[in-house]
Formats: structure tokens, sequence, C-alpha cells
């Protein structure tokens, strides 16, 4: 059996380098799983507030068809002007596309969180 007695240091300098090297990258694991925790926690919670944001520019959407069925009641009756009716259009089309942005966002959000969690979101 060999023992080394006189190696000058360099077993132990080897050892001490290897556990610096270990407790670095578990480290960087911790750090790691910090940020992968912190990413699917803002993600979940950017789908949740987008949803009530579809919901809530779906809500929009409704009221400015409805407001556009009535002014062009109002405007046959002859009880509104060519550019009431205009304007009730131009609203129901700015609800129609902030809708759409909403629903774009949230599908976008949520591929995020997919991708966070390594798995498929059911809606």
């Amino acid at each position: 059996m060999f023992v080394p007695i006189f190696t000058g240091g360099r077993l132990e300098a080897a050892r001490q380098e290897a556990k610096a090297e270990l407790d670095g990258a578990l480290a960087t694991r911790e750090q790691l799983k910090q940020e992968i925790r912190q990413e699917v926690t803002d993600s979940f919670y950017q789908v949740t507030e987008l949803v009530d944001q579809m919901q809530a520019a779906d809500q929009r959407r409704k009221s400015a068809d409805e407001a556009l069925r009535l002014g062009q009641a109002r405007y046959n009756a002859q009880l509104a002007s060519y550019l009431d009716l205009l304007t009730a259009e131009v609203a129901k089309t700015e609800a129609e596309t902030a809708l759409a942005r909403t629903q774009f966002d949230y599908q976008r959000a949520r591929a995020e969180l997919e991708f966070a969690i390594g798995q498929t979101v059911q809606p």
C-alpha cells in the first residue's frame, strides 16, 4: 500500500478546488431553481390577469354590439345622424380589436407558462 506523504499540499488543494466547484455548481442550481419558480409564478399570474381582461374586453364588445344595434335603429328612425352611426361602428371595431389583442396576449402568456412548466396547461 502506497500513501503519499510529501505531495506539497497538492492533494489538499485539489480537494479544496473540487469542493469550491461543487459549492459553485450547487449555488448556480439553487439560483436557477429560484429563477424558474419566479418565471412560473409570473406566467401564472399573467395568464390569470389576462383571463379577466378577456372577459372584460368581451363584455365591452357585447356592449358595443348593442350600442351599434341601437344606433342603427335610431338612424333608421331618423333619430340619429350618420355620424352617430359611424361613431358606434368605430366603437364596435375598437372593442373587437381590443378583444382580439387580449386573446392574442392570453395565448402568448399561456404558451410561456406551458414552456416554463414543461407541459400543456388546460384552459
